[in-house]
């Protein structure tokens, strides 16, 4: 890991946002740091915050605080923590950016938070390093927080720009999380380390303390730190002690299956050779059951099949009769329906009639009273005209009368008469003008109800006619729809051979369709069951095939079987041939006769004592070859000189590395020939110890209280090139000593020394060579050995395979002329499938037919159901457009009336716009006659005296009175004639006094009675037709309904709905053809029935028999009777041969059982008891014995492997566990490696791990590993004897702590560090550190720390290099407990010499604390000016280097941004 070199924290709020810090930078270099804050200030938070970035997220949490709770909005906290890389490799930033999850963001997401983390990494500043990444923003002279949005899109610019090493990860996703992580460890940042070990450290203040509380004593440290730190280390490439617990749990069971094989294998033998007459025996058997069973099977399915024929017969005779029967009723109903028909179609010819006639009726009716209200208008106008003639008269009468009478009195004085006069016509006019006014305005009033009326009738006009254009589009298109159907009806029964058809009335019989689609479904069922019948005779005969193909197969077997019997035993006995000609070799090694080959025990002891001979040898070329090997290590390794354990053990105690000169020449890096200047100026070097000035400083001043065998030479690391000039030819003089020294310098040499090797290889492989050769007499002399040993051939097994030979020769004989039986019973039933298969293929096609049929007809019931909708819209429809027709035709008669209303009006109005004319003209004449008294007359006689007496006479009386006579008779001539017309054309006067008389409007009234008159009568001529017509109609449709009651006794036709119009007698002809051939399919059938039940009666003793298989049975019934006496006697003989075959198994089984090999062995006890159960089934006493012969092969084939395997097996496993304990062992006392500090004078190892010499005590390991693996194995044999999981105990105790501590002891790990006091130090155990004050404690335990963490990550690998990764460790309040300066020295002296980065959150102070650090910051609280309640963390970095470029501290104001989405 490398070490921090700054921390920066943005925008984040704590104590409930009563604290928050802005922007702070901490500028650390890599060097230990001091962050002082006062208790309560958040010291634990920020070591929270600091840790976030390399933990998963359930480590974030503290038991007081969870993460989540700090981030409280959505605007983004930033922590930055920029590392400097190891070797000057640059600068790595990790950054978080974390904010309050948007609800709207993730509905369904459980996470509370966005959290962003990033990496970059950078050789030199630059604008996105932890100074300058633009998370910040400048605007308006204030500085505002980019959003979470904005910055991840800066984020993926960065990642996608190519010149910058930057990614950034979601740690919401778990894969994107996983990456980070994995990224990280590339710059030897672990999360592991974080997690169980900062993370543990910080739970509390001075957590470190309590790190190592489950470790109270030496046997907990190593068994809960050191040894699991050792196994991982180990682990980097596999997973051993799981390998481990693999082997060892397949040696158990194999180690349990090897007792006791030998005697196993012998009776397993005996067994097999007497199991070969058992099961000849009982295939005997099988087959003859096997006959007698189908035999039986074959006649129950004969009785089976003439039954099921007879019943169909009786079904198919009963069918036809009533096919007949049927047919013959549907001959009547055709009849019935054809007249029907025509009954219902002269009812709705007759009912057109009627509605005809009403319509007509009506129409004469309006006609009519058209004419009369014409006529009438034309006598009320003849009146008029009388009325005004008479008028006329009158007042001209009047006028002359009073003329007369004037005459008479022309010399009185008229003046007040005439007043008189005056006033009353004055009185009369004015009334007769407000009449005149009030009619005008009442016509006016009429003449706009009639205009308002008329547009109102001509909206309603427009609307109808609109309608009826909407009415007529849709009657098209539901007449396109209902027509549409047709073709769909003609379709369907084209496609699918169906006669349906609607009825008369358009519709389909609903019980028809209903028939019909039970007919389709029927017909499926049908077909669907006839292929199943097929098929499952396709299947019966398929299983009697195969039954039929086992048999042949079974028959083959057991030919082959006989023949390979037959062969096997021909080559056994050509084998057993060999092996005596290979047994007269093989004995020749030992010297032995030819006929002494069958002497077992002789040859035997003799091949032993010839092999232990060879393997004397062989262990003394194994020793010569270990020798070798030792030199060739040496010669490899460069160890010229070797020092003793104990030697090693006390320079590792004083940190003193061991390097061998050797060593060093092969590995300093210089030319052959400065190497061997070197050796030649000072020989020493090849056989001395090399170390620095500090280390041979320290080896002097500190004894190391051990004595030698012979002296060791020590080289100062500074003077390995200085000459010595000491050497005198070999001789080297040194101090009165001298030494003869001669070293080979082939050794510097690489290619010599390869050469060296290589010879010192070829000396050690032909060593190797000749241990091989042993070897492999060895193996030669075992195999021969073995050939013997194992061989089962004896005479007795000889003479035996003669007589074998010639039975089996005999057997496969008659197993021939049966397989020659099956393969014609297979050939017919081959056949039967062939046309079963075809049929089932003639009948796919029929089910697909009926499946389009069914779908044909579903789709023409949807569209039925559409059609009698639209059926039912279009007569809607249709009866719409006819009552609209109506209120058109009745609003346009209305509007003509209307019209003439209006016309009629107008005249009218034009009348009174005359008479108020004539009145008013008249009333200004009058208007002078205010006053005067009123006179009872007529108008017209008032006027008339008016006028008289206001004019000059002109005529004479004698003339006057003949004027007056003659208007006398005019006048009463036309009063008459006015009172004859107005009582014979029932006119009331007030009519004909009210209507104006005018030529125009009665010429109009007599053309428009002429027109109504010639349509009247066309109109009754047309309504005559119709009414003769119906006439016509009703007397024949009695004439049918009388024929239905002769004919058919049906007082009513069928109901209309079921009635469909077709073609009737070509219908009834193809039903009388129908008859004619169901009769002659009638008699066929009764004649194949009588058949059927003739030959039943004689097949009435089988009765009992059941089918067991189904299987074709294609019998000719004339034949029946022959076919039924030969399967009798078939069977009769079969039984007898059955019960013979069971009683020889039964003897064959029962020999065996008795046999002294098999009574108490349960391997054969059950597995003979279980075949004796089964002597009456066969079949399954084949399986079983097949089973058990089977079974006993495979042990047996594995009894000699697993013998000779299981010892090599676990030799191989001990040798490895043990190599692995080794390298533990080991491990554990290199955890010490980094320890040792100077104190006052003195260099001390502040930890010192001793463990026990590993070569002296190997042996002892090997046998308590041995014994470990021994009490594993006997606990296992007995969980599986219990069968019970052998798993559980092997994992349980094949672990690291376990495997250890019971081949060398955990409590052999001696544990010693030092205890530091003011004035003195001195050595105590682990066991002790636990009496220890709270400092002592506390730097006891960060020495084991720091010790395990330097060893996990020491490179084994690397022998020279002394140098340390970067580690870093951040603690919370760390001084609570150690605050004395003799503590903290060498806690701090420890974490340089571990390379260690401490990063301390204190409220502590004093000199003792300030001076262990080079880099300290003051934290301080600022309380808000703005904010009543907040405090601003601002830090002072109160002693450090200050980093060289400006930073400038600013507050800002957080704001949100505009959000993007």
């Amino acid at each position: 890991m490398s070490k921090i070199n700054k921390i920066r924290f943005v925008n984040l709020n704590y104590n409930y946002n009563t604290m928050k810090i802005d922007d702070e930078k901490f500028y650390l270099d890599g060097e230990n740091a001091m962050l002082n804050l006062r208790n309560g200030g958040g010291k634990s938070v920020l070591v929270q915050m600091i840790m976030a970035p390399f933990v998963n997220r359930r480590y974030r949490n503290t038991k007081d605080r969870a993460f989540e709770s700090y981030f409280t909005s959505g605007v983004p906290t930033y922590i930055l923590i920029e590392w400097k890389l190891d070797d000057g490799a640059g600068y790595l930033l990790t950054g978080m950016m974390v904010r309050k999850r948007e609800a709207a963001s993730d509905e369904n997401s459980k996470e509370r938070l966005d959290i962003i983390n990033f990496i970059h990494e950078y050789r030199e500043k630059n604008e996105y390093d932890i100074n300058s990444i633009p998370i910040v923003e400048e605007k308006n002279e204030r500085k505002i927080i980019k959003s979470f949005t904005n910055c991840k899109s800066l984020f993926e610019a960065l990642k996608k720009d190519r010149q910058l090493k930057f990614n950034y990860y979601d740690m919401n996703n778990p894969v994107t999380t996983k990456n980070y992580f994995n990224k990280l460890e590339e710059y030897k940042i672990n999360y592991r380390e974080w997690e169980t070990i900062i993370k543990q450290i910080n739970i509390k203040e001075s957590g470190l303390s309590e790190l190592f509380t489950k470790s109270k004593d030496s046997n907990g440290l190593v068994k809960e730190w050191f040894l699991p730190a050792v196994e991982n280390k180990l682990k980097v490439d596999e997973d051993r002690i799981d390998n481990y617990r693999q082997l060892l749990d397949s040696y158990i069971k194999q180690y349990r299956q090897n007792k006791a094989n030998i005697d196993k294998k012998a009776k397993l033998e005996l067994f097999n050779e007497l199991s070969k007459d058992i099961l000849t025996c009982c295939e005997e058997f099988i087959h003859t059951t096997e006959k007698r069973e189908e035999i039986k099977n074959y006649i129950a399915n004969v009785i089976a099949y003439l039954r099921e024929k007879l019943e169909d017969k009786e079904k198919e005779e009963a069918a036809l009769e009533q096919l007949i029967e049927s047919l013959n009723d549907k001959i009547i109903e055709l009849q019935y329906e054809e007249e029907s028909i025509k009954v219902y179609k002269k009812q709705e010819e007759i009912d057109t009639l009627e509605a005809d006639i009403i319509k007509q009726q009506e129409l004469v009716s309006e006609s009519e009273c058209r004419k009369n209200s014409l006529i009438r208008k034309g006598n009320i106008l003849e009146c008029a005209k009388i009325h005004r003639q008479y008028q006329k008269i009158s007042k001209e009468l009047q006028e002359n009368e009073i003329e007369l009478a004037v005459f008479s009195k022309k010399n009185e004085d008229n003046a007040p008469h005439i007043n008189n006069l005056g006033f009353t016509i004055r009185g009369i006019l004015q009334k007769e003008l407000e009449i005149t006014k009030t009619q005008k305005l009442d016509k006016l009033q009429l003449n706009k109800n009639l205009e308002e009326e008329k547009e109102s009738i001509n909206n309603l006009l427009k609307i109808n006619r609109n309608e009826i254009n909407s009415l007529t589009e849709r009657k098209g298109c539901l007449s396109a729809e209902v027509s549409s159907f047709d073709k769909l009806e003609e379709s369907f029964n084209s496609r699918c051979g169906f006669n349906l058809f609607r009825n008369i009335e358009a519709y389909f019989d609903e019980e028809r369709l209903l028939i019909i689609d039970k007919e389709i479904s029927d017909e499926g069922n049908s077909i669907d069951k006839e292929r199943k019948n097929i098929s499952e005779k396709i299947l019966q005969n398929e299983e009697k095939l195969k039954s039929k193909e086992s048999e042949k197969l079974r028959n083959f077997a057991k030919s082959s079987a006989v023949k390979n019997k037959l062969s096997n035993k021909n080559s056994e006995f050509e084998k057993a041939e060999e092996e005596i000609e290979r047994r007269k070799e093989i004995i020749k090694f030992i010297d032995f006769e030819e006929d002494k080959v069958f002497d077992y025990e002789n040859i035997i002891n003799a091949f032993d004592r010839k092999i232990e001979m060879l393997k004397e040898d062989e262990a003394k070329l194994k020793k010569l070859l270990d020798n070798l090997n030792s030199e060739l290590i040496k010669l490899k390794t460069g160890k010229v000189l070797e020092l003793s354990k104990d030697i090693e053990e006390k320079l590792r105690e004083k940190d003193i590395s061991i390097i061998y000169g050797m060593e060093w020449l092969k590995k300093n890096g210089y030319p052959l020939e400065k190497n061997e200047k070197l050796v030649k100026d000072n020989p020493f070097i090849p056989y001395s110890l090399i170390m620095d000035s500090k280390e041979i400083e320290l080896f002097e001043k500190e004894l190391l209280d051990i004595f030698t065998s012979s002296p060791i030479s020590i080289i100062n690391r500074r003077e390995l090139e200085t000459s010595t000039n000491i050497m005198n030819g070999d001789i080297a003089h040194l101090n009165g000593i001298s030494f003869f020294i001669s070293f080979n310098n082939k050794l510097l040499n690489e290619s010599e020394l390869l050469k060296l090797i290589d010879a010192k290889v070829k000396e050690a492989q032909a060593v190797q060579v000749k241990i091989n050769e042993k070897s492999e007499n060895i193996a030669f002399y075992e195999e021969k050995r073995n050939i013997i040993k194992y061989s089962a051939l004896t005479l007795e097994v000889y003479e035996g395979l003669k007589k074998e030979i010639s039975n089996l020769k005999v057997e496969a004989s008659e197993l021939r002329e049966r397989e020659i039986a099956l393969e014609k019973s297979i050939l017919s039933i081959k056949d039967e499938i062939k046309n079963y298969k075809e049929r089932v293929q003639l009948l796919e096609k029929d089910i697909q037919k009926n499946i389009d049929k069914a779908k044909a007809f579903k789709e023409l019931l949807e569209a039925y159901e559409k059609y009698k909708k639209n059926k039912i819209s279009l007569a809607r429809v249709l009866e719409g457009l006819s009552a609209i027709h109506n209120q058109i035709e009745k609003a346009e008669s209305r509007i003509s009336d209307i019209e003439k209303g209006i016309k009629e009006c107008s005249s009218a109005i034009n009348f009174y716009n005359i008479e108020e004319e004539k009145a008013s003209k008249g009333l200004a004449e009058f208007n002078i006659y205010k006053s005067g008294i009123l006179i009872e007359k007529d108008r017209e006689d008032l006027i008339s005296e008016y006028n008289a007496l206001t004019k000059d006479i002109t005529s004479s009386e004698k003339e006057l009175k003949n004027k007056i006579n003659k208007l006398n008779e005019e006048f009463n001539g036309i009063h008459s004639e006015l009172i004859l017309k107005a009582d014979k054309y029932e006119v009331k006067e007030v009519e004909y006094t009210n209507e104006t008389f005018d030529t125009q409007k009665e010429f109009e009234l007599k053309d428009e009675l002429q027109k109504e008159n010639e349509k009247y009568n066309n109109l009754k001529d047309e309504h005559n037709k119709f009414d003769k017509a119906h006439g016509i109609a009703v007397s024949k449709l009695e004439d049918l309904k009388g024929k239905l009651k002769a004919k058919f006794n049906k007082e009513e036709p069928k109901t209309k709905s079921l009635l469909i119009d077709k073609n009737f007698k070509l219908e009834i002809e193809k039903l009388k053809l129908e008859i004619v051939e169901t009769n002659s399919k009638k008699s066929d059938v009764n004649k194949v029935k009588a058949k059927i039940e003739n030959n039943l009666t004689s097949l009435n003793e089988f009765n009992n028999l059941n089918v067991t298989d189904k299987v074709d049975v294609n019998i000719d019934l004339n034949e029946l009777d022959s076919a039924v006496g030969k399967l009798k006697r078939d069977l009769n003989n079969v039984k007898a041969q059955e019960n013979e075959r069971e009683k020889n198994l039964t003897n064959l089984v029962v020999d065996t059982e008795i046999k002294d090999e098999f009574k108490q062995e349960s391997l054969f006890k059950e597995p003979i008891q279980t075949l004796k159960s089964l002597i009456g089934k066969p079949r399954e006493f084949k399986e079983q014995l097949n089973l058990v012969v089977n079974s006993y092969g495979l042990i047996m084939e594995k009894l000699m492997a697993d013998i000779e395997l299981i010892e090599k097996e676990e030799g191989k496993i001990l040798e490895s566990i043990l190599e692995y304990i080794k390298d533990v062992h080991e491990n554990i006392e290199k955890i010490d490696g980094n320890s040792s500090i100077t104190i006052g004078t003195k260099r001390l190892k502040m930890l010192n791990i001793s463990v026990s010499a590993w070569e002296e005590n190997k042996e002892l390991y090997k046998v308590r590993l041995k014994e470990y693996i021994e009490r594993i194995r006997e606990q296992s044999i007995k969980a599986l004897e219990q069968n019970e999981d052998i798993e559980d105990i092997i994992s349980n105790n094949i672990n690291i702590n376990k495997l250890y501590d019971g081949v060398v002891g955990i409590g052999t790990v001696n544990i010693k560090l030092y205890k530091i006091e003011e004035d003195k130090q001195r050595q105590i155990s682990w066991d002790e550190v636990s009496k220890n004050s709270g400092g002592e404690g506390f730097l006891s335990a960060f020495v084991i720390l720091s010790s395990l963490l330097s060893y996990m990550r020491k490179d084994d690998s690397d022998i020279f290099s002394r140098k340390e990764s970067g580690k870093v460790l951040i603690m919370d309040n760390p001084f609570a407990q150690t605050s004395s300066a003799h503590l903290l020295k060498p806690l701090i002296d420890i974490a340089k010499k571990s390379n260690t980065q401490l990063i301390c959150f204190t409220g502590l102070g004093g000199d003792s604390i300030y001076n262990r650090f080079d880099n300290i910051y003051v934290l301080n609280l600022i309380s808000s000016k703005l904010k009543s309640g907040v405090k601003y963390l601002k830090s002072e970095h109160a002693k450090g280097e200050e980093e060289k470029e400006e930073i400038i501290a600013s507050r800002f104001k957080i704001e949100e941004q505009i959000k993007l989405f």
